[in-house]
C-alpha cells in the first residue's frame, strides 16, 4: 500500500503542478493579449481562453489536495495566492473595457507579474517535494532493479558459456554419441542464434535458430558474401571491430540490419576463436523491441517528431555540445496561427491532419543529423539547429515559413493569409552566452509572441 502511495504521489503531483505552471504561463500571457487588445472582440476571445486556462488549474488544485503527501498549508497558500489573482484580471479586463489601456498594461506587468512570480515559487515547492519522492522511489526501484539484473546476468552467463563450450567443442570435434549431450545440443541448436565467422566475417557456420531468424537455409548462410552479417556497417566500423578482434579482445555492440525488407536490431558478443585465432565465434540476440520502446519513449504518436519531454532532456545537451565545438545553435519556437479556429471550423481530425502535415514540412526541412524538430504541445513545435554563420539562420527559416503556407491548407480562420501559415520566434545561442536553458526559451517564447503581435505568420529573431 505504501509502495502504491508513493508511485500514486510523484507523478500524479508533478504532472499535475507542471500542468498548473504552464497553464498560469498561458493566462499570464492572454492577460498580455488583452492589455494589448485592440477591439472588444480580442478581449472577449482572450477571456474565454483566460477562463478555460483557470478551469483547469482548478481540476488540477483538486488532484494535488488529494495526492499531496507533504504539508498542506504549500498547497493552501498556492491555491490563495491564484485565486486572489483574479480580482487583478477582473480590474485589467475592465479597464481595457473602458478604453484605459496604458493603466490596464501597468497592473498587467506589475501586480499580475508580481502574483505569477510568487506563484511560481510557490508551485515550485509542490514540484520539488513531489520530484524528491519519485527520486526516492526511483532509487528503491533502482537497487531492485539491479539485484535482479545481477541474478538474471549471472544465470544467463552461465547458461551462454555452457552453451557455448559444448557448441563449440561439437564444431571442432567429433559428435558425441551420448544421446543426453545431442538431444542438448539440439535445444541450444534451435533457440540460440550462433555463428562462426572468419577473419572477413564470412560465415563459417551458424545455428539454425539463426538461419530461421534470417529466412535462411543453413546452406543460403553459408555462401552469403563476406560482411553479410555487418552489411549495414560502414568501412570504417567494421575495420574498428577486426581491429579489436585482431588484438584478441571481445566486442559487443548493436547491429542494425535488414532482414527480409525489415530492420532488425541484433545485439552483437563476439569472441575470438581460443584455438583457432582466423575464427570468431559470435552470440546474437534480438533487441529490436527493445528499440522500439526507448523510440516510442521520446517520439510524439501524432506527428512522430520528438516529444516534450526529450525536448527538455536534449536541450541542454545540444546548448553545451554547440558551445563546446564553438558553433552556432538557432532555437525556433512556433505556432500554427489561429490553430483554435482551425478546429473550430474544420474540426479536431482535420487538425489532427494539418498537424500532421506540418510535422512532415519541418522534418523535410530540418533533415541534418545533428538537427532536430519537436512537437511541444498543441499547435506548438520546436526547432533546433546549428548554423556556421548567423546571417544564414533568417533565409533558412523563411523558406520554411514559405513552404508551411506552400502547402495550401485552407484555413478561412486565419486572418494572416487564408491558408495555414506558422508565426515563429528565433533564439541564436552564440558560444559566448552564459543565459540559462530557460532563459533561452522564454526569450524564443517572447519572440513568438512578438510575431503574433506583428500580425502572424513571420519570423521574429
Amino acid at each position: 500500500e505504501l509502495n502504491n502511495k508513493l508511485y500514486e504521489h510523484p507523478y500524479a503531483v508533478s504532472n499535475a503542478s507542471k500542468i498548473i505552471q504552464a497553464n498560469i504561463v498561458s493566462m499570464h500571457s492572454y492577460m498580455k493579449d488583452i492589455a494589448s487588445a485592440q477591439s472588444s472582440d480580442e478581449i472577449r476571445i482572450a477571456k474565454e481562453l483566460i477562463e478555460a486556462k483557470q478551469k483547469i488549474i482548478f481540476e488540477q488544485f483538486d488532484i494535488i489536495f488529494q495526492k499531496y503527501l507533504g504539508d498542506q498549508k504549500d498547497i493552501q497558500k498556492s491555491y490563495v495566492t491564484f485565486v486572489h489573482w483574479e480580482p487583478i484580471r477582473d480590474e485589467v479586463i475592465s479597464l481595457m473595457q473602458n478604453g484605459k489601456q496604458k493603466e490596464a498594461f501597468r497592473i498587467t506587468k506589475g501586480k499580475g507579474a508580481k502574483y505569477i512570480a510568487e506563484l511560481e515559487l510557490q508551485i515550485n515547492t509542490l514540484v520539488l517535494f513531489a520530484d524528491n519522492v519519485a527520486a526516492s522511489v526511483h532509487e528503491q526501484t533502482l537497487e531492485a532493479e539491479a539485484k535482479a539484473k545481477k541474478t538474471i546476468l549471472l544465470l544467463l552467463v552461465s547458461i551462454l558459456l555452457m552453451a557455448l563450450s559444448i557448441f563449440t567443442f561439437l564444431v571442432r570435434n567429433i559428435l558425441t554419441r551420448d544421446k543426453k549431450i545431442q538431444e542438448y545440443l539440439h535445444v541450444i541448436d534451435e533457440n540460440i542464434m550462433n555463428v562462426i565467422v572468419d577473419s572477413h566475417f564470412k560465415i563459417i557456420d551458424a545455428s539454425t535458430a539463426l538461419a530461421r531468424y534470417m529466412k535462411l537455409s543453413k546452406e543460403e548462410l553459408l555462401q552469403t558474401q563476406e560482411y553479410f552479417l555487418l552489411s549495414e556497417c560502414t568501412p570504417k566500423e567494421r575495420s574498428e571491430i577486426r581491429n579489436i578482434m585482431k588484438q584478441g579482445n571481445c566486442w559487443r555492440g548493436e547491429i542494425k540490419k535488414v532482414v527480409n525488407a525489415q530492420t532488425k536490431w541484433l545485439e552483437f558478443s563476439l569472441h575470438p576463436d581460443g584455438l583457432n585465432k582466423a575464427q570468431y565465434t559470435n552470440i546474437l540476440h534480438d533487441i529490436t523491441d527493445k528499440k522500439e520502446f526507448e523510440k516510442l519513449s521520446k517520439t510524439d504518436a501524432l506527428t512522430n517528431l520528438y516529444n516534450r519531454g526529450y525536448f527538455e532532456k536534449m536541450f541542454p545537451i545540444m546548448i553545451k555540445n554547440s558551445q563546446r565545438h564553438n558553433t552556432i545553435l538557432c532555437f525556433v519556437m512556433m505556432d500554427i496561427d489561429f490553430f483554435k479556429e482551425y478546429n473550430d471550423t474544420y474540426g479536431h481530425q482535420k487538425g489532427d491532419e494539418a498537424l500532421k502535415q506540418v510535422a512532415n514540412a519541418l522534418r523535410a526541412h530540418i533533415h541534418r543529423p545533428n538537427d532536430s524538430t519537436f512537437r511541444l504541445g498543441g499547435e506548438e513545435f520546436g526547432i533546433i539547429f546549428n548554423i556556421k554563420r548567423e546571417e544564414d539562420a533568417s533565409p533558412f527559416m523563411e523558406k520554411l515559413l514559405k513552404n508551411i503556407e506552400d502547402l495550401h491548407i485552407e484555413h478561412s480562420g486565419n486572418k494572416a493569409s487564408s491558408f495555414l501559415t506558422i508565426s515563429m520566434g528565433m533564439c541564436i545561442i552564440k558560444e559566448s552566452d552564459t543565459s540559462s536553458v530557460d532563459a533561452f526559451y522564454r526569450k524564443a517564447d517572447e519572440l513568438l509572441y512578438k510575431a503574433k503581435q506583428n500580425g502572424r505568420n513571420n519570423i521574429q529573431m
